[in-house]
This record gives structure tokens, sequence and C-alpha cells, in this order.
């Protein structure tokens, strides 16, 4: 089951709906409760700081999309995706917090590991 959210997170069923840029893709199934909760602190972050920033999301269905997923080489859900253009940035299994994600945000934006306890609302995105 793909799953639209929000303006900017779109589900995908390949590769091909993946543009350039810097992107973040959510691997997730269904009934994963992590899954859930990991989507909803990227559509919280999104709604809150990244409305503006050039930042594409993406959930995809491992269940329902195993080429993806094995392309992705996912082996656990969620597995969220940090991606350049073609270069994967970062990647992690799990639910990881609102401070530990907004760091891995900083760091796709702009390029920089930030430090813990950054203040994300610094940033003019």
């Amino acid at each position: 089951m793909n799953v639209y959210l929000q303006k900017k997170m779109k589900a995908i069923k390949n590769n091909n709906d993946i543009i350039k840029g810097k992107n973040i893709l959510l691997f997730a199934t269904p009934n994963c409760k992590p899954c859930k909760n990991m989507k909803q602190v990227l559509e919280q972050l999104e709604k809150d700081h990244l409305s503006s920033a050039e930042i594409n999301f993406y959930f995809i269905d491992a269940t329902t999309n195993t080429k993806l997923a094995s392309k992705y080489n996912i082996k656990s859900v969620p597995t969220t995706i940090f991606k350049n253009d073609d270069d994967i940035k970062d990647r992690f299994a799990g639910f990881i917090d609102n401070a530990d994600l907004e760091n891995k945000l900083i760091n796709l934006i702009f390029g920089f590991e930030g430090e813990n306890g950054i203040d994300f609302n610094s940033f003019n995105l």
C-alpha cells in the first residue's frame, strides 16, 4: 500500500520516480509502528522547517516495491536514506529522534555535520 504524504513527500514505485537533487527516501511497511513514527517525524520536520527547502521527500512501501528495496539494499524497516543526486550521503535503519534527524538534514542541505543541540531554526530555509 503506497501512501501520499503531504505536498513534498511522495509515494513512489520505481527509481525513475526519484528526481535529481536532495532527496530523503523512507522505506517502510504499513504495519510497522517505528515506520509510522518515523513518517510522522519526517512530516513534522517538513512542515515546520523545510517547506521552502529544495528537498524531495519520498515514501516507499518496501513490501510492494521489492525491486527498489533490493536496489537500496534494504534489510530492515524503517530505513531512511539521504541522497544528493545519485550519491547516498547518509542512511540509517530504525527510528531516531528529532534532534538527530535535524542534524542529518543540516548535513544534507549544507554539506556539513551539525553538532548536537544545534538550533535548526537559525537556518533560513
